[in-house]
Formats: C-alpha cells, structure tokens, sequence
C-alpha cells in the first residue's frame, strides 16, 4: 500500500525532470499511465506508474520536460525505478538538455536491473546524441557504431525525421527487449511526445 511504502521505501529529494510519459488502455475503460523522470542532481531515474478507470482523470498531472522540486519516495525491492511522488513545487518549463550520456552504461543498468529481477520491464533508455533512419522496411535509433530497431507509427516517424532533420537528437523511451518505444524527443528545432494509445 501506499502508507506501506511512505513508511519503508527510501525518499529522495531533488530536481526531478519529466523524461517521457505514456498512457494505454489495459482492458476495457482501465488505464494505465507511465511517467519516467530523472533527478537533476542525482541522476537517478523514477517511474510513476498510475491506474485509473473509466472517465476518472489521474490523480496528479505531469508535462514533459518540465522541472520540479520535489520528493519521490521509492519502493522497496528489485523493481528500482518505482516510486510515489511527494510534496513537489517549483513546477518550470526546462529548456535544458541532459548531460550526455554513455551507451554501455544505459545497457548495463538495464543489464543489472535484470539480473535483479528477470520479470522487470519496460526499462527506460535516454540516448542523448542519437539519429532517426529508415532501415530497409524498419525505422532505427543510430547511436555511435550501433543500430537500435524502434516502436513508432508511420506518421510519428515523418513528423520526427522532419522535427529533426535525420540530425542528432535526445531519444527517451522504454526497451521491452526488442524494440525502443520511443516517449519523447528533445532537438534543436522544438520537442515532440508520444499521443496516449
């Protein structure tokens, strides 16, 4: 429960920066919404998973790329990203981008993750110098000397290739272990996230 994890989970305090997010319908009218942030000071990555049914709206509202002061506190276990958000302030329009960062960490963490628990996924990957391209009949990530196949609809794939211009852009989404879900990217030119499922 909730009062469960106030009372064992591990609060952290920080500037928490909304990555991406993604709503899908579950089964009939339930809902299920992801929101992924990452503390600005820290650089610890959180998930807030929220349900909701029928008409009712989510209990709390967040925007991509937007910085709040705030605190998670996190759930105790394997699952690592999970948390509940606290009291939070300060809610600002970040124009910033992340540090950049380094490929082989993204996948080890995922790697490490795993090994803590092998039923854990999605896993969140922020790849912050990266490429849109057609691949043959695919759609791919380029990052450095690799190729990463992504989950994305015809039309998303035309309105990123001409919000960034096939140039290097900050990629956020979730590896379920074959494709990147692409939630949100971030480019020179203006940003774009996912549409709810």
């Amino acid at each position: 429960t909730k009062a469960e994890v106030i009372l064992l989970g591990t609060a952290v305090t920080d500037q928490w920066l909304v990555l991406g997010q993604t709503t899908e319908t579950l089964d009939n009218k339930l809902f299920e919404r992801r929101v992924w942030l990452q503390g600005l000071r820290t650089g610890q990555r959180a998930l807030l998973l929220d349900h909701t049914y029928g008409g009712t709206g989510f209990e709390q509202a967040w925007q991509n790329h937007i910085a709040a002061e705030g605190q998670l506190i996190f759930y105790p276990g394997a699952a690592k990203y999970r948390a509940l958000a606290g009291e939070f302030s300060a809610f600002t329009a970040s124009k910033q981008f992340l540090n950049p960062t380094n490929t082989t960490t993204e996948w080890q963490t995922i790697s490490q993750r795993l090994a803590a628990c092998v039923w854990l996924a999605p896993h969140p990957l922020v790849f912050t110098h990266a490429q849109l391209a057609r691949h043959l009949e695919t759609t791919v990530l380029k990052i450095d000397n690799t190729t990463v196949p992504v989950a994305i609809s015809e039309t998303d794939v035309w309105q990123l290739l001409a919000l960034t211009g096939g140039s290097p852009a900050q990629f956020m989404g979730e590896w379920d272990g074959n494709t990147l879900l692409i939630l949100a990217v971030r480019s020179a030119e203006g940003d774009w996230q996912k549409g709810v499922d």
